[in-house]
């Protein structure tokens, strides 16, 4: 294992990583239940 020598703390995501994210999440979400666009519920 190695580590390290100094530790960086990760920028918090931007409005636009996060809007990205949740679509994607979203996105998913209704694959996974059969309710994606142009898909019959």
């Amino acid at each position: 294992v190695k580590f390290a020598e100094a530790l960086d703390e990760t920028p918090a995501p931007t409005e636009l990583e996060l809007k990205t994210l949740r679509d994607l999440q979203a996105r998913t979400k209704a694959a996974h239940q059969g309710t994606a666009k142009g898909k019959a519920a």
